[in-house]
């Protein structure tokens, strides 16, 4: 009976982490502007060409999303770029086992 348990514990492990590392498009209220003024914001964000963006996330709204899901410890990073024109969003967060 005891080598059961001590199977059974063996496979439980250690309460393992699931990792989630995403990426999306950054938008701000700057680039969003620079955009617009070179004439490039909606064809941007038009959905309808081939690998089109279906929908574009604020980090608010996207970390909201992911807490609700039930993600913790949250990081949010940005990439490419100069600040204020930076093109990618990444974040990372984990799910309890």
């Amino acid at each position: 009976m005891a080598r059961q348990a001590d199977r059974d514990a063996d496979l439980a492990g250690p309460k393992l982490r699931a990792r989630l590392v995403l990426s999306t498009q950054y938008h701000s209220y700057v680039k969003n502007l620079a955009m617009a003024v070179i004439g490039k914001l909606e064809g941007h964000l038009d959905t309808l060409w081939p690998g089109g963006f279906v929908h574009f996330f604020a980090v608010r709204s996207i970390c909201s999303l992911l807490f609700q899901a039930g993600f913790e410890n949250i990081a949010v990073g940005r990439a490419g770029r100069i600040p204020p024109l930076v093109k990618t969003t990444v974040l990372s967060c984990t799910m309890p086992r």
